[in-house]
């Protein structure tokens, strides 16, 4: 289970280099980003605009997200719940969310929040 999750943190980590690279060089974040739907939202952003593919195996396309945490504009949260994928993982990991938080413009990230067990989560 902790190697399909990891194919998803994976992918995470990319997205979150591609969107703090994106901000830096703007001071902005795209439309769409804070968007949770499976066309237009933050799925799309990250193929079309960070061109990083979030894997739909077990997470579906409509089930990525992100947002700013605690209001703060410079910091950005991403989410993935483990729903709507093409194959499920497992009882554990079914239904549950798995958070990648930068610091402060783009400072150290923290895999933090979410409901995925701590067994199963990257370090």
């Amino acid at each position: 289970k902790k190697a399909k999750v990891s194919e998803v943190s994976n992918a995470l980590g990319a997205a979150m280099s591609a969107a703090q690279q994106y901000h830096s060089e703007t001071a902005s974040w795209p439309t769409g980003t804070f968007t949770q739907s499976a066309s237009g939202g933050f799925y799309d952003v990250c193929r079309n605009t960070f061109g990083v593919e979030l894997p739909t195996t077990y997470v579906g396309a409509g089930y990525y997200d992100a947002d700013t945490t605690g209001g703060t504009p410079n910091q950005l949260r991403l989410k993935a719940q483990f729903t709507g994928g093409q194959k499920t993982i497992g009882s554990g990991v079914d239904g549950t969310t798995l958070w990648l938080t930068s610091g402060m413009d783009g400072g150290m990230r923290s895999w933090v929040g979410g409901t995925l067990p701590t067994k199963y989560a990257p370090k």
